[in-house]
C-alpha cells in the first residue's frame, strides 16, 4: 500500500482511510422500535380462552376449579366480553364491559408509576388494585397487586399481565400470578371503531 506523508513526515495513510470510510459508509441511526397501537373496540374470542393449572380456590374462598370458570385459577373471574381502548403517547385507557358487574375503566401509564384501578374478581365482584405498566419491546407488561384480608390476616397477590398484537392483528392477553402454576391466555379481535354515542 502506498504510504502518504505530509510536510513533516506525518503518516497520512490512516487519515485518508478514515475519510474514505466516512464517505463510502455513512453512519445510519437505528430507528426506535415502534409500539403497537391497541386503540379500538375489541371483542373477546370465546373459543380462544386457554387456562392452565390453578388450585381449588383463591384465598377469598372463591372456587377456581383449576381455571374451569375461565379465571385460570387466578381468582379473577371470566375475562370481559368487550374492551374499548384509547392509547396515547403516555397511557392506555381501557373500558371493560362484561356480562356480570358494572362497566370498569382502567388507566395504565407507561412510565411504570403505580395507579389504583378496579380489578374484576370471580362471581361478579370488583376490588381495587395497584397497576404499574411499562413497554417491553412490542409487549405491554403490567404488574398488578391487590391485598386480601382473610381469616384475620392479609395477603398480597401479584399478577403479571402481558398484552401484544399477533400477526393476524388480534390482541393476546396473558395473565399469570406470582407463586402459582398456570394462568390464562385470551384473544380479542377488533370490532371497528367505538360508537360515537
Amino acid at each position: 500500500m502506498m504510504r502518504i506523508r505530509g510536510r513533516r513526515g506525518v503518516n497520512l495513510t490512516g487519515v485518508a482511510m478514515a475519510v474514505l470510510v466516512s464517505v463510502v459508509i455513512p453512519t445510519t441511526a437505528v430507528p426506535a422500535q415502534e409500539r403497537p397501537d391497541l386503540s379500538g373496540r375489541w371483542v373477546l374470542d370465546t373459543l380462544s380462552i386457554a387456562t392452565q393449572g390453578g388450585g381449588r380456590g383463591d384465598i377469598s374462598g372463591n372456587a377456581s376449579g383449576g381455571g374451569g370458570g375461565q379465571g385460570g385459577g387466578l381468582g379473577l373471574g371470566p375475562p370481559p366480553g368487550t374492551l374499548f381502548i384509547l392509547q396515547d403517547a403516555a397511557s392506555l385507557t381501557i373500558v371493560e364491559h362484561g356480562e356480570a358487574g358494572p362497566e370498569r375503566t382502567i388507566v395504565m401509564r407507561f412510565d411504570g408509576s403505580n395507579r389504583r384501578n378496579p380489578l374484576g374478581l370471580g362471581r361478579g365482584q370488583v376490588t381495587e388494585a395497584s397497576y404499574s405498566t411499562r413497554w417491553d419491546g412490542k409487549r405491554l407488561v403490567t404488574r398488578i397487586s391487590r391485598t386480601l384480608t382473610n381469616r384475620g390476616g392479609t395477603q398480597t397477590m401479584r399478577y403479571r399481565e402481558v398484552r401484544s398484537l399477533a400477526d393476524d392483528g388480534s390482541m393476546v392477553v396473558e395473565t399469570t400470578v406470582d407463586g402459582r402454576p398456570g394462568g390464562r391466555t385470551v384473544v380479542y379481535r377488533r370490532a371497528g371503531d367505538a360508537p360515537t354515542s
